[in-house]
């Protein structure tokens, strides 16, 4: 017998490729010539019941769905259909991956629905006997084209859906509208599609047909797109928080053994990211790398969407409007997508340097003093950091700006007469205009500014508010928040009620949107999405009604709400710089593909648990590949009070993301490494504990010394696309144990950083892919290498967080200092790890890198022409000499560059002969004294003073020495 009937068998009229969705009340099945994804059963004319077992036992193995199908014609036939499903049930109804079909064809046309129903009441309890659970699928009438006849007299029983047979050459319109007709009726129905139409009923298969089912109609009345992905792994469609299982990046619900599905709504929501929270709240991103092996893109469009990813695997979209482009990236290696992808969003904005350093934010702070607090204590411990944020709690009762009438436009309704004028009426500014008034944190109404304005007249306003913030605040960068749009007090009328819901400042009048009627159109449209499932009754709830108009009155809010962040964002980043007349950093916390290329973003109001942590790692990486690199999570949590172990390992994990903030409610921290923390939460900065200010000091040290190797990334990320805190499948795509690998990762292609996530433990688990060679970079055996594949490694808390460096790279590094200012004025240095090679029979030693460098703080207009410095390095030895070599590429005017003073080598064998050191041909002076090789580490370690000036000579500098 063959071991695997899924693919022996793919190509018989008896066995379907099958994507399988129970979303809502549609199911749908495609007959397709593949043999990676799914399968299905209809029985043969001989019933070989060994290998229909055979095949259901593949699909079981494969983790994918299969159809029981017994083709009754007859009655006659009944016992024998009987004793089928008995034993199919009986056998493996306890699996998810089960789908029984029934059929009966007395006449050949399946019989009347009446004889067809009859069959089913017989058949379906002897199903339900073994098996109370999954699906059961009855034939319809007319070859099951008339599944609209079963809408009204339908089989009793939970998880019962009806088939219709679709066929993509013929009769597309008149099933459609079947089709539809039934949905409308609340019935389940389960797709099967056919490529051609022979005399049989079955034929060769349409690929392309098969592959994808598209239906067009207004506000997705019967509309989806439905993407078969071939793979083993789905990464996420959006955003920082999965499931229950940290363990995957993307939805690790996917691959329960229960097999359900995870719906993703995208549609932008004030939602928090707590623990037992799934969705994705924040943003609206299409996830471009959304499996490994397939490489297939993903959509989203500025109207509210879902997507549902499912077993098989298989992906379901549904958008209820907007433009629908489809975008695919061949690759092939995943960073190549993305680099791709960010051909059509645009490359990432460059932040300015010192915002790579540590941010201190508290939501919560009583004065200017508690800030000064924060920071001496921060200081006192000589901590690395850079900048102190503060939340609302500086503004006057909230404000953010004032009104300009004349000019800016804001977000109005669409008709005068649907104006609340008891409230508009309570102020003059807005009297007798159509602007639309919502509640947030002051304590009066607010009017939201319209950035869609095509005249630039509102952007024209926004920058003089900032010019005159400025002009008080000598701010250096901006933190934007709240902008989904997030509304607190919006509820819902129609002919008979009003309701509101979410009531957070119960002094002020709510936002009232229609839900019935003929203004109703938007706000509730035949079909509401996933989201109003899970975050509310209606489309509007905690935002601003769908009818609302935007763009100067030109387009409807329904259609651009998940552009508000993003419109913000292109606003902010340009008046920023116009005040500020430097380069700054743009913070937002809604944001849509192409965001990244004006500014960064956070992960949103987290929690202080183990949980949130690990997640944060996921979002981190996925963030990335959403074309943001630039961002972080709330360092220690929001929301909750934190824990001295849960702060130290957050703040070790936190130096290695881009943004680094420590925010407290009292937190929050970024790859733009912050720490924010929530209002009414103790105090949570570093210095409250001296174990987690040791922790934060020492991991802190850690980032600013690399901060050239962190700012070359995200340099070249701007310059050439690509990510920065990456997956490790992205360095190692064809090594399938780095698919699963979600708690570690890598900074650019030599950085490998594997965190602690757990409470009371002194070692973390990891990986390192075995196609490299990998050395410490951290406390246990600093320098010498480590052996890859999976390992324990030793991780205290008074250790550094276990990080690696891969063999064949040498990276920028740099003194640190207490800030980034202090640290750029600190000589270079540079971390060389050899990889081994054989060439003519001997043994090469090699190892290459580069480094950007700029003033870190131009406004860079246009990358292409920027003043900037590129530097290419490349080091070789073998038995007899050692080689490095430092290439100018590009040379920036008007900046003095640091000295290279230090110069360590991981993983060379032969000890150097420092008296025969040249530069350029020319002898010079290593210093011995502080300089040092150990034959047993094979960790070489060059430091001299003012060692080699790249400001003089080049283009090019070659160091070499004899070895010994």
């Amino acid at each position: 017998m063959q071991s695997d009937y899924i693919s022996d068998f793919n190509n018989e009229e008896t066995v379907f490729q099958v994507k399988c969705s129970w979303n809502g009340n549609i199911i749908r099945a495609a007959q397709a010539p593949s043999t990676s994804c799914c399968g299905g059963w209809s029985n043969t004319k001989d019933r070989d019941f060994e290998r229909l077992a055979a095949v259901i036992e593949a699909a079981i193995k494969h983790g994918i769905y299969v159809i029981a199908d017994w083709h009754a014609f007859g009655d006659p036939e009944i016992d024998l259909a009987k004793d089928f499903f008995a034993n199919v049930s009986k056998t493996y109804g306890s699996y998810p991956h089960i789908i029984y079909e029934i059929w009966n064809e007395p006449d050949g046309v399946n019989g009347t629905w009446p004889a067809v129903k009859a069959y089913a009441d017989v058949i379906i309890p002897i199903i339900r006997a073994n098996d109370p659970d999954n699906i059961i699928v009855v034939g319809t009438p007319s070859y099951s084209q008339r599944v609209d006849v079963a809408a009204n007299d339908t089989i009793s029983g939970t998880n019962i859906a009806y088939t219709l047979h679709y066929y993509a050459a013929t009769h597309k319109q008149e099933l459609r509208d079947i089709a539809l007709t039934a949905i409308n009726q609340g019935l389940p129905i389960f797709i099967t599609e056919y490529g051609t139409v022979e005399a049989t009923g079955g034929g060769a298969v349409d690929y392309e047909s098969s592959m994808l089912w598209w239906e067009f109609n207004d506000q997705y009345q019967l509309s989806y797109v439905n993407f078969a992905l071939f793979t083993s792994m789905v990464a996420g469609s959006n955003c920082c928080k999965h499931g229950t299982n940290a363990t995957q990046i993307g939805d690790p619900e996917v691959w329960t053994p229960s097999g359900k599905l995870v719906h993703k709504k995208m549609m932008s929501t004030d939602q928090g990211v707590g623990s037992c929270n799934t969705l994705n709240r924040l943003d609206c991103h299409p996830d471009p790398n959304s499996d490994q092996n397939s490489c297939t893109a993903r959509g989203c469009t500025y109207d509210p969407n879902e997507v549902t990813i499912g077993p098989a695997p298989h992906l379901v979209y549904r958008t209820i409007g907007g433009q629908l482009d489809i975008f695919y990236f061949p690759g092939p290696s995943p960073e190549q997508v993305i680099q791709q992808y960010q051909q059509i969003i645009g490359t990432p904005f460059l932040p300015s340097y010192w915002a790579l350093g540590f941010h201190i934010c508290r939501y919560g702070y009583q004065s200017t003093q508690d800030v000064q607090t924060v920071v001496n204590r921060t200081i006192g411990y000589n901590i690395p950091f850079d900048v102190a944020w503060a939340d609302i709690n500086y503004m006057d009762r909230y404000k953010d700006f004032t009104l300009d009438q004349t000019n800016a436009s804001f977000i109005e309704w669409p008709r005068a007469d649907m104006v609340p004028q008891n409230i508009n009426n309570q102020y003059p500014l807005v009297n007798g205009t159509k602007i639309l008034l919502g509640v947030v944190w002051p304590d009066h109404h607010v009017a939201f500014p319209d950035f869609l304005d095509p005249t630039g007249q509102t952007n024209q306003w926004w920058s003089n508010e900032f010019a005159k913030f400025r002009e008080t605040v000598a701010i250096d960068g901006v933190w934007i928040d709240m902008n989904e749009i997030s509304n607190f007090n919006t509820g819902f009328y129609n002919s008979t009620s009003q309701k509101i819901y979410h009531i957070k400042s119960p002094r002020d009048q709510p936002l009232l949107c229609p839900i019935s009627g003929p203004d109703a159109e938007f706000d509730a449209p035949p079909y509401l999405t996933y989201s109003v499932y899970t975050n509310g009754p209606q489309l509007a709830t905690d935002t601003v009604c769908m009818c609302a108009v935007t763009g100067r009155r030109s387009q409807t809010f329904y259609d651009t709400k998940n552009l508000y962040g993003w419109s913000e964002m292109v606003a902010t980043d340009l008046v920023q710089k116009q005040a500020i007349g430097k380069r700054g950093a743009v913070i937002s916390r809604s944001t849509f593909p192409s965001s990244g290329s004006y500014g960064g973003h956070w992960l949103g109001d987290n929690h202080a648990t183990w949980d949130d942590l690990k997640y944060s790692i996921i979002g981190i990486q996925e963030f990335n590949m959403f074309g943001i690199p630039f961002v972080g999570a709330d360092i220690c949590g929001f929301e909750q009070a934190t824990t001295e172990e849960l702060c130290l390992r957050w703040q070790q994990l936190g130096a290695f993301y881009p943004f680094m903030r420590y925010l407290i409610y009292d937190k929050r921290r970024i790859i733009l490494f912050r720490n924010h923390n929530d209002n009414g939460q103790p105090a949570q900065d570093p210095g409250v504990w001296p174990s987690v200010a040791e922790a934060t000091r020492k991991s802190n040290l850690f980032r600013y010394r690399h901060l050239p190797y962190l700012y070359t990334l995200l340099f070249n990320a701007s310059l050439n696309g690509g990510t920065v805190a990456r997956p490790v499948f992205f360095e190692f795509p064809n090594d399938t144990a780095t698919y699963e690998l979600s708690l570690q990762f890598m900074w650019g292609p030599a950085l490998m950083v594997v965190p602690v996530t757990d409470q009371f433990v002194a070692e973390v688990s990891g990986y390192l892919p075995v196609s490299a060679t990998w050395y410490s970079v951290y406390d246990y055996f600093y320098g010498t290498s480590v052996t890859a594949n999976y390992s324990s490694f030793p991780a205290p808390s008074e250790y550094m967080t276990p990080t690696f460096i891969r063999a064949g790279y040498i990276i920028p590094r740099q003194l640190p200092s207490v800030t980034t200012t202090l640290s750029r004025q600190n000589p270079f240095q540079l971390l060389v790890a050899l990889a081994s090679t054989k060439s003519n029979g001997q043994t090469h030693h090699l190892a290459y890198g580069e480094l950007y460098w700029d003033d870190g703080e131009t406004i860079v207009d246009n990358i292409n022409t920027y003043n900037y410095y590129h530097f290419e390095y490349s080091f070789s030895a073998k038995t007899d000499l050692a080689n490095l070599t430092i290439s100018r590429t590009k040379q920036a005017m008007g900046i003095t560059l640091p000295t290279l003073d230090n110069i360590e080598v991981f993983g060379l064998p032969y000890a150097p002969n420092f008296s025969t050191a040249k530069l350029n041909g020319s002898p010079i002076t290593i210093n011995t004294a502080i300089s040092s090789y150990s034959p047993f580490t094979r960790v070489l370690n060059i430091t001299t003073t003012n060692f080699i000036n790249l400001n003089n000579n080049g283009p090019t500098w070659t160091l070499t020495w004899n070895n010994q």
